[in-house]
């Protein structure tokens, strides 16, 4: 009887400090992270509002090989969804896209295993510098009786521990993911172009007659420089001022490449075009005329990273017809000097 007494004075005791404490404890928690990542700012945000990739980053899936996972949904759209089931380390919940703009995502996340409770979960991605920071911010309540139990556990430490290695695999995914990020397909590289001069051969031609001025001018190109002791500096190639749909009809030249240096003798009939600096680079293969699909993929580049074209769009024909009859083996480089 006296180990009842004394159990049942202990519990009233425990309720009596619990009470009071639970109503002035805090109800609510908020646990906030940060990383800067190496990769724009839409690359960061595409890992983020896709669940089936922050799965894969997620600190949480990988408690538990295991785990029992369901999606649902469009992937990276409001509405999306991913279900769990695990082990008791990550227990059983719902996620939810619950908003989406150019900066952040917006989660409820419900936890209905261990306990049942419902979180607010926020990322935002601002860009800094050549980078992006992110921010993981997590917000959720505690309702009495508990809250009591923040006496004994730091939330912010146990969450914060998490968020922190999640932010960590999101770095490395999204920095792997802009060094190979393609457009169209196709993979965009920054270059300094070494100084070069071309020989030309200028004109404004029509769309349907670029083919045959290179025809008719490339070879002469070739064989008027060849009399004149030049070595070139590179293939045979198209460079192109400007580009007019309206008119179907373009101010363009054939030219050849030469190193910089030493003045080049004017050969009659043709001008000499310069050419360095920072450019962009996509290395194509295919027909000349499906070549249109690099040139958009470089129109997205220069729109993402705010570029401007410094005039000159420069087309480099490595092998094409005379040298290999696979269409699919023509090596055209494309150069866009942008500033």
């Amino acid at each position: 009887m006296k180990i009842l007494k004394y159990l049942l004075i202990g519990i009233i005791c425990l309720v009596v400090v619990i009470c009071p404490l639970g109503l002035i404890l805090p109800k609510e928690y908020t646990v906030a992270r940060s990383t800067v990542i190496k990769a724009p700012r839409q690359i960061v945000l595409e890992h983020v509002k896709n669940l089936k990739t922050m799965d894969k980053w997620s600190p949480w899936s990988k408690k538990d090989p295991n785990i029992k996972q369901e999606f649902g949904g469009n992937d990276g759209e409001v509405g999306s969804w991913s279900k769990w089931e695990g082990n008791k380390d990550v227990g059983k919940g719902k996620q939810e896209v619950t908003a989406v703009t150019d900066n952040s995502v917006d989660f409820k996340l419900t936890f209905l295993e261990p306990w049942q409770t419902v979180s607010d979960v926020n990322f935002t991605v601002n860009d800094s510098a050549d980078a992006s920071k992110v921010t993981w911010t997590m917000k959720g309540k505690m309702p009495f009786p508990f809250n009591v139990f923040g006496l004994f556990m730091n939330m912010d430490k146990m969450i914060g521990n998490d968020f922190n290695k999640g932010l960590a695999g999101l770095k490395t995914m999204a920095e792997e993911a802009a060094a190979h990020k393609t457009y169209r397909g196709y993979e965009i590289k920054e270059i300094g172009l070494t100084p070069r001069v071309y020989v030309a051969k200028r004109a404004t031609v029509k769309f349907n007659d670029i083919g045959p001025f290179f025809m008719k001018n490339l070879p002469m190109l070739i064989e008027a420089t060849g009399k004149a002791g030049l070595q070139p500096a590179g293939a045979p190639s198209g460079i192109y001022f400007n580009w007019e749909p309206e008119k179907q009809q373009t101010d363009m030249a054939a030219a050849i490449p030469f190193a910089a240096g030493p003045a080049i003798p004017i050969i009659k009939g043709t001008e000499q075009v310069k050419a360095s600096g920072k450019a962009l680079q996509i290395i194509y293969y295919g027909a000349y005329e499906k070549v249109g699909a690099a040139h958009d993929a470089m129109d997205d580049y220069m729109k993402e990273k705010n570029l401007t074209l410094n005039e000159l769009v420069i087309e480099e024909y490595i092998s094409g017809p005379k040298t290999e009859k696979d269409t699919a083996k023509w090596q055209t480089n494309i150069y866009y000097l942008v500033k």
